[in-house]
């Protein structure tokens, strides 16, 4: 019995070690979003601001395809919730084959801040009054496994 307790223990201790560990790895990069206005009207686009900061050793890809029906940076990822906390759904664009595309190639130096912005009304349907809050988010590399990492929230509200 004394045995089990001791590998227990010593299994509990690797499991702990593993956790702090892998909590202390710092995310390559850090994105901060603000919005542009915080109070909007119905139909206005509602455009954010998002700096996406290397804090890595090693350059960060930032490139990709920008979608000429939506404008967005594919390598980043919007959340909507309204105001009861409902994620919202991305707009359905008709003919999505038919879209344009604009080719950027570009890299974030180490401790180099890319600024961009973004109209998050052109992905999710934002016309009705309330409060939204925004997050985006970014995987730390092509890998589906690798981390996920967050911006902060932003509230932006929409008047009738």
């Amino acid at each position: 019995m004394q045995t089990l307790t001791k590998r227990f223990l010593v299994l509990l201790a690797c499991t702990a070690l593993t956790s702090v560990h892998a909590q202390s790895v710092p995310d390559p990069f850090s994105i901060t979003l603000a919005a542009k206005t915080a109070t909007v009207k119905r139909g206005t686009s509602v455009w954010v601001k998002i700096q996406l900061t290397n804090n890595s050793a090693q350059d960060l890809d930032e490139s990709g395809t920008i979608n000429g029906m939506t404008g967005a940076d594919p390598n980043l990822s919007f959340k909507v919730r309204d105001e009861d906390g409902k994620l919202k759904q991305k707009k359905v664009h008709k003919h999505p084959e038919l879209a344009s595309g604009k080719p950027i190639n570009r890299t974030i130096a180490p401790g180099e801040t890319l600024e961009e912005e973004q109209d998050v009304s052109r992905l999710f349907d934002m016309t009705e009054p309330g409060s939204y809050v925004i997050e985006v988010s970014r995987r730390a590399s092509d890998a589906q496994k690798d981390k996920l990492v967050k911006s902060n929230t932003i509230t932006v509200t929409v008047l009738p």
